[in-house]
């Protein structure tokens, strides 16, 4: 088990997940022009997890702008302003998008995954309550403890998508066993180490599980589990497209009511239907990432 490891790596100040190399490149590019709007830097650093923990972490802006919690990425640019966000990006070699990354794994799969299901959980999540951001953001961030892992811990990592893969079960059943840890666990924490809300961390946390007894909100316990249900929803959603990594689980086949998270989400009630088109928010998502090639 490495659950040890993976903490005393946790605990080290700013930790931050590999970005890759299309999005620093076209963000950096953006960059040049003195007058570049907020509203486009936002548009690529929402593309890419990684790109997004750089400057989600706290030492990216003022110290003192970091004491209340981050609930959306705009909250995170502006408070880093436009000479923080260019010091960062400045700071990012091409090449450490990829450092750390050789385990055996599509990475660019990964990639189309987070940004589908942070649409997805946005598009769901307008169904039942305005959104803040942090619909996105939760939805962006929920499988980051993957990318940490195979940052930093990729020979168990692959071992755990291989066993995964072989008996069709899903990672996220093997990893307790495996390593002591989840990468749900994982990606909360980093979650916590940014300073984002805890709503945005108790998703994360609960995505495999948001009817957990343990994902409880005295402060607002009427929506406690009702992002990670989202999250959870949306991760089932990506997965039945098949975007996903090796050692995702399998719901082809099954109704769209039997995914995770429905059930969670059937116990709230909708402001507005629920129009969801899953096949154009892929193809949405797959023009955002290609966008960042060009």
């Amino acid at each position: 088990m490495i659950r040890n490891a993976v903490m005393d790596i946790l605990q080290q100040g700013s930790v931050t997940i590999p970005a890759f190399a299309g999005t620093v490149t076209k963000l950096r590019v953006m960059l040049r022009d003195p007058n570049v709007d907020l509203n486009k830097v936002v548009e690529i650093v929402k593309l890419d997890p990684g790109l997004a923990s750089r400057y989600l972490r706290p030492v990216v802006g003022d110290a003192k702008s970091f004491k209340k919690t981050t609930s959306s990425l705009r909250d995170a640019l502006e408070a880093a302003g436009m000479a923080g966000v260019r010091r960062e990006a400045a700071s990012i070699a091409v090449i450490e998008c990829q450092k750390g990354l050789g385990v055996k794994v599509n990475w660019e799969m990964f990639w189309l995954h987070s940004v589908l299901a942070a649409r997805l959980a946005e598009t769901i999540a307008k169904a039942y309550r305005p959104t803040t951001g942090r619909e996105y953001l939760a939805g962006l961030l929920h499988d980051a403890g993957k990318a940490f892992l195979g940052h930093y811990f990729s020979r168990e990592f692959e071992s755990v998508m291989t066993q995964a893969a072989t008996r069709a079960c899903g990672m996220h059943d093997l990893e307790t066993q495996a390593l002591g840890i989840t990468h749900a666990e994982i990606s909360a924490i980093l979650c916590e180490k940014w300073n984002l809300h805890r709503e945005i961390v108790r998703a994360v946390r609960f995505h495999h599980d948001p009817a957990s007894p343990f994902n409880r909100d005295q402060a607002n316990a009427e929506e406690e589990k009702f992002l990670a249900g989202c999250v959870c929803f949306s991760d089932a959603l990506a997965n039945v497209c098949k975007v996903n990594i090796q050692g995702a689980p399998d719901f082809s086949g099954q109704a769209v009511e039997a995914l995770p998270g429905w059930a969670v989400l059937r116990s709230f009630k909708t402001v507005q239907p629920l129009e969801l088109d899953v096949r154009l928010e892929l193809e949405l998502a797959q023009k955002a990432v290609e966008a960042t090639r060009t």
